[in-house]
């Protein structure tokens, strides 16, 4: 046995949600022919809001889910044909 413990639903929530942000600016540069690095700083961004809650307790569901609820909105209106970046 490896001693790794299974993740939780909202971990692994998380985890998609994350996994989709950073597809998400890839597509979002794709589709509307932005630079490159305009690629580079939604993964960046993205990555910094995932850090910034990083110390968040598992045991606060509430926060956790709100968090996991607000990203999955923000991505989605980030992904919205014509959406402006203003990070």
């Amino acid at each position: 046995m490896s001693g790794k413990r299974a993740l939780s639903a909202m971990q692994k929530q998380a985890i998609s949600l994350y996994r989709h942000c950073i597809r998400g600016a890839r597509t979002k540069q794709q589709q509307e022919g932005l630079d490159p690095q305009t690629g580079n700083v939604l993964r960046q961004h993205a990555r910094a809001r995932f850090d910034e809650h990083r110390s968040v307790s598992t045991r606060n569901i509430q926060l956790v889910e709100h968090l996991i609820r607000q990203g999955q909105r923000q991505l989605q209106m980030l992904l919205e044909p014509g959406v402006s970046l203003r990070l």
